[in-house]
């Protein structure tokens, strides 16, 4: 059962913890960054105390599961999970919040969620770009 949980602003690095390792290996430091993203969970005040349960759950099920089949978790991979659609999905996992994606690239939020803006997971939006120039005046030859 997925929780109603939405990502926010949590951040230890832009790629994440990893939670395993290349090829489902499980280390000390993998084990350390487990504890320490379920004790920043634990410490959310905007999340009731079931959500923090489940949700905590769901880490110890995701992290066995990413052993069992060898592939790596990171917690960016982890909060994409609970995101609400496709492209916040694909923002969250590369380490970014809607917010911070969009005000690196220059345009609105609204442009950066709207589906067409979007191709093969690469953001093709418009914005444009303002620039002096002190030059002569060029005539446009078509």
């Amino acid at each position: 059962m997925k929780s109603s949980y939405k990502t926010k602003n949590y951040r230890p690095s832009k790629r994440g913890l990893t939670l395993v390792g290349k090829n489902g290996r499980i280390t000390a430091n993998s084990k350390a960054n487990v504890e320490k993203y379920k004790q920043y969970i634990n410490d959310r005040t905007d999340l009731t105390s079931t959500d923090k349960i489940s949700l905590i759950a769901d880490v110890d099920a995701y992290v066995q599961s990413a052993h069992l089949h060898k592939k790596k978790l990171t917690t960016n991979g982890l909060e994409a999970r609970y995101a609400e659609d496709k492209i916040e999905r694909l923002i969250t996992n590369a380490g970014y919040t809607v917010d911070e994606f969009a005000e690196e690239a220059g345009v609105s939020v609204e442009e950066v969620m709207r589906e067409e803006n979007w191709q093969n997971g690469l953001f093709l939006g418009k914005y444009e770009i303002n620039f002096q120039y002190t030059g002569s005046i060029l005539k446009l030859v078509e």
